[in-house]
């Protein structure tokens, strides 16, 4: 028999994180008490707040004041902090208006089903959307995703899926986004860029290739992201 040499807290917040993919307990749902969770596990209340530290700081789960701890889901600030990084060349920072311009069903290609890591022809959904920062079209996205992870989402209607995609798939579909991964590179606006975003074809744009992962670092979502740089960029803070 194996024993797991690792810190105690560590695996105890594995242990929870289960838990919380297993939809045990939903953004709307407060988390049992650090002391009640203690007496669960048998361990002392300590070990436990610094188990649940870890999955507040891996954005898991976060505490509010006077009501408890909760599975971390996605609002405008968070969206602005860690996953919208285009920036005017002024420096302000907005979210932008979008407008999803075509979804399809489809088979996972061979570079998606990479991407996404399900079996090549696996059921997948793609949007194309348009994004706008102060009314001008600056962002164009190719979002493709796993049916499987999203149940019925390919029969919305177009008009009632939102803005803010982390935040629905936590509160539709209890899929909860805590990490990216992004590739940047220049690369020539294509027919979908031209049409959408007023360039010509083979101007340079800025191409970011992100992966979204759940709380089990599993991929939820592929999102190639094209963006009009002549007047925005993007901007990545580290402290």
């Amino acid at each position: 028999m194996t024993v797991d040499a690792r810190p105690k807290y560590i695996q105890l917040a594995e242990s929870l994180t289960g838990r919380i993919a297993n939809k045990e307990w939903t953004p709307d749902i407060a988390l049992p008490s650090e002391m009640s969770l203690a007496r669960e596990y048998g361990v002392s209340q300590g070990t436990m707040r610094k188990a649940i530290d870890q999955l507040v700081a891996q954005h898991v789960v976060s505490r509010q004041q006077g009501r408890g701890t909760f599975v971390a889901t996605h609002d405008s600030g968070r969206a602005l902090r860690h996953y919208f990084h285009i920036v005017s060349d002024t420096g302000k920072r907005e979210l932008p208006v979008c407008r999803v311009v075509q979804r399809d069903s489809a088979v996972a290609s061979e570079t998606e089903a990479d991407r996404l890591r399900v079996r090549v022809g696996a059921q997948v959904l793609r949007f194309l959307r348009v994004r706008s920062l102060a009314a001008s079209p600056i962002i164009t996205e190719r979002i493709t995703i796993p049916v499987s992870r999203f149940p019925n989402i390919r029969f919305k209607p177009l008009d009632d899926l939102p803005s803010l995609l982390y935040e629905h798939y936590s509160k539709q579909y209890g899929v909860i986004v805590t990490e990216a991964i992004e590739k940047l590179r220049g690369v020539a606006a294509d027919a979908f860029d031209v049409r959408h975003l007023g360039l010509t074809r083979g101007q340079p744009v800025l191409e970011v290739d992100r992966i979204a992962l759940d709380i089990l670092k599993k991929p939820v979502e592929w999102r190639v992201t094209h963006c009009n740089t002549t007047t925005h960029h993007y901007l990545n803070r580290f402290s």
